[in-house]
């Protein structure tokens, strides 16, 4: 079905069924018809014919009777009888042939009769004897008589005996019908599920395997992650709304790239005036250039403070860019994990003091030597602290941990996990799953690049950074860094 539209797909599919279900139906409606016409066999012709046989056999009986009485008493009575017997019998003799038509037991029956036949015109010659000699009846007439009576009597017994047989055999054959048909019809019912679980499966899979591709292809683009192109080539819909979300994908990559360089080339242009206007303000506010009032002293502090705000904010997007096109270097060396703690640490004291939060270390002395750029991991350090301290209310609390993470094995070699725990204001269960994604506030304050970038310098050094949070009780920020 490869190439076929959904729409194809499924009406074939139910053709398919509709065909197995009609050829099914089609076979029993005929093996049905066979059971119906044996059974009406058996009703309407075989169990006539043995109720016809035992007819004749009780009502020869009495005209036998009937012809014996006549011919000691010479009553014409019983003359009478006898040949209303006769034209009895044969009228049921008549019905017995129209039904045997064609069958077996037809020669049985047609020497049968003309036994009967035999025996009637020896009675009736034997009549006419009687009346001219009422004492001609002789041994020879009964020996004739007595042989045609058996002769009948056998003949209609076989007929009911064989007719008894094709009974039987019609009822075995039924019956096998019947099992047959419904052995078929379970079977037959099994092969239909089957197709349609088989067809239903294939038809599910070939469709939703692409949906799920398309699934995967738009939460990779919602994360910033365009990859390969979707290779999707059945069904046609499908197919056509692959390439279209392939060249959605080109088209965004191609805006995010615009978007990226515009962002660097404007960062870069950003910093030499705002670096310039700094150190501008510096030379005011030192009273080179004459001496400032407490007013315009003020206004230079803030214009400095600002100006450093900024080169910060261009910083934190060039570092971005750079780390985003490979284009960050990254000097790997041994060091102490503890000095380099301290060193952090050291930067954001004096923060700490002024908001009178108390900064506790805990460095295990197991934990190995790590392999890291000294600056880089300065800078993730001190982001995840200032951030701490900018949301932890005064006379709070910081605790920095470092120890040994998991176990050792070959493949891992050695981690060493880091810890950054404040009593803060903690962060909510939704921006808790998007903080380290770029320009995502935290409570709305800062520019929402800390953290993205510290997510990336962790993942460059091989290691992952996550955070755990339960709001108004505080944040935990932890990443691992490979140990030597």
């Amino acid at each position: 079905m490869r190439g076929f539209t959904i729409f194809t797909r499924l009406c074939l599919s139910y053709l398919i069924i509709l065909l197995v279900v009609i050829s099914l139906g089609g076979y029993t409606t005929w093996r049905f018809d066979q059971l119906n016409r044996i059974t009406r066999s058996v009703s309407s012709v075989d169990s006539e014919i043995i109720r016809l046989a035992n007819d004749i056999k009780d009502s020869f009986f009495s005209q036998s009777g009937f012809e014996r009485k006549y011919i000691v008493s010479g009553d014409k009575d019983f003359l009478e009888q006898f040949l209303s017997a006769k034209k009895n019998i044969y009228s049921q003799f008549d019905k017995i042939e129209e039904l045997t038509g064609g069958m077996p037991k037809e020669r049985i029956f047609s020497s049968t009769r003309s036994a009967y036949k035999d025996y009637v015109s020896l009675a009736e010659n034997e009549f006419e004897i009687v009346i001219s000699d009422s004492n001609a009846s002789g041994k020879e007439y009964r020996e004739s008589r007595d042989e045609l009576v058996n002769r009948v009597i056998d003949g209609l017994n076989k007929v009911v005996e064989l007719t008894k047989r094709d009974m039987d055999e019609k009822i075995r054959i039924s019956n096998k019908i019947g099992s047959q048909s419904l052995k078929l019809s379970i079977l037959a019912t099994l092969i239909i599920i089957i197709m349609a679980v088989i067809i239903a499966f294939y038809n599910a899979r070939t469709i939703n395997r692409p949906i799920l591709s398309l699934m995967n292809g738009t939460r990779c683009i919602a994360k910033g992650d365009f990859g390969k192109p979707l290779a999707i080539s059945s069904p046609p819909e499908i197919k056509e709304l692959a390439d279209s979300f392939n060249h959605m994908c080109a088209r965004l990559e191609e805006l995010d790239r615009m978007k990226s360089d515009f962002v660097s080339h404007v960062s870069h242009e950003l910093r030499t005036p705002l670096t310039s206007i700094k150190e501008a303000a510096s030379i005011l506010s030192e009273g080179n250039l004459g001496e400032l009032s407490v007013e315009q002293h003020n206004l230079m502090a803030i214009i400095q403070d600002e100006c450093e705000r900024l080169i910060h904010s261009v910083n934190s997007i060039l570092d971005l860019s750079r780390i985003e096109s490979g284009m960050m270097e990254f000097q790997m060396e041994k060091y102490t994990l503890s000095a380099l703690v301290g060193k952090s640490v050291s930067k954001v004291k004096p923060i700490a003091d002024q908001k009178d939060i108390q900064i506790h270390l805990k460095i295990s002395p197991d934990i190995p030597n790590v392999f890291v750029d000294w600056g880089k991991i300065d800078q993730l350090i001190v982001n995840i602290l200032g951030n701490a301290l900018k949301f932890t209310p005064a006379g709070g609390k910081v605790w920095i941990s470092a120890y040994r993470a998991g176990k050792e094995s070959e493949d891992s070699g050695k981690m060493v996990e880091v810890s950054i725990t404040d009593t803060g204001s903690g962060i909510g269960g939704k921006e808790l799953s998007e903080i380290f994604d770029k320009f995502k506030k935290v409570h709305g304050k800062g520019t929402g690049l800390g953290l993205a970038i510290a997510r990336n310098i962790v993942e460059a050094h091989g290691g992952k950074i996550w955070a755990e949070s339960v709001y108004g009780q505080g944040s935990s920020f932890f990443f691992t860094l490979p140990g030597v």
